[in-house]
């Protein structure tokens, strides 16, 4: 009976090596995206239309709810935060990543991981997309970026402002840290129990305490926290990331990119 390595002939040394040549062939791709730095960032913001504003029982007090220094990624304001005047101990240490300006060239966001969320959320009518952005960058570990600034107060008119800041940090794994307060003008807030907040009154003679007309004139808007999203949550790519809060919600998606 004739063997069929007499029909199909194969050298030896040719066997191994051509196996070991198909091998790695095969991981090449695998094996240079896995070692890329590289991700495709998306980053969707929304906020819930079914309800009115409410306030949840927050004791935070500052009003210090914009970064000092920091890159622009939603903001329709005048703020002009900058990295370089980021303090000496934001610029890393052996703990911490380096603070780093990440340079954020806006993708078209039309056939994207997030795009058909995003639609299906408008078509929903219980939610609105505040804002879509996507961009590609270089995450490599112990990376971290200046605070992503957030200030969203024209497109309300005034009547509401979103601000705070995202920070994206590389160590074992991608952590996205979310820093978003929801502010309302003091005198339009509704408690969770639906009832306006109570007017101050002196201890003397219960009298309400009413500031003079001219001050009212001059003051800025008193903005007051009613909701905020603040969370720091480990991120594995290729996984859609929901965080949220009773009024807004970020949707986050990190896509890994191989070398070019």
């Amino acid at each position: 009976m004739t063997s069929r390595s007499a029909i199909f002939p194969v050298p030896p040394a040719l066997t191994l090596a051509g196996l070991c040549f198909l091998i790695l062939a095969l991981c090449l791709p695998a094996q240079a995206l896995a070692r890329s730095d590289r991700y495709r960032v998306e980053l969707l913001l929304f906020q819930r239309t079914t309800q009115g504003p409410v306030q949840e029982n927050i004791s935070h007090a500052s009003s210090d709810w914009l970064p000092a220094y920091g890159v622009p990624l939603w903001v329709d304001s005048d703020w002009q935060g900058n990295v370089q005047d980021a303090p000496e101990e934001a610029l890393g240490s052996d703990r911490a990543g380096v603070t780093q300006r990440p340079e954020i060239r806006r993708l078209g966001t039309d056939n994207l991981r997030l795009s058909p969320v995003r639609d299906s959320l408008r078509r929903s009518g219980n939610y609105e997309v505040l804002s879509f952005t996507a961009w590609e960058d270089d995450f490599p570990h112990d990376y971290k970026t200046a605070p992503l600034a957030v200030d969203l107060i024209t497109r309300f008119d005034g009547e509401r402002a979103i601000r705070g800041y995202i920070e994206i940090e590389r160590r074992r794994f991608l952590h996205v840290n979310v820093q978003l307060f929801d502010l309302r003008p003091a005198e339009k807030i509704v408690s969770l129990d639906g009832h306006e907040p109570q007017s101050t009154r002196t201890e003397g003679d219960n009298a309400l305490v009413v500031e003079p007309m001219e001050q009212l004139e001059e003051a800025a808007p008193a903005w007051q926290t009613t909701t905020w999203l603040r969370e720091m949550r480990r991120m594995r790519s290729e996984e859609v990331h929901y965080l949220d809060s009773p009024s807004i919600g970020v949707l986050v998606y990190f896509h890994p990119l191989p070398k070019e």
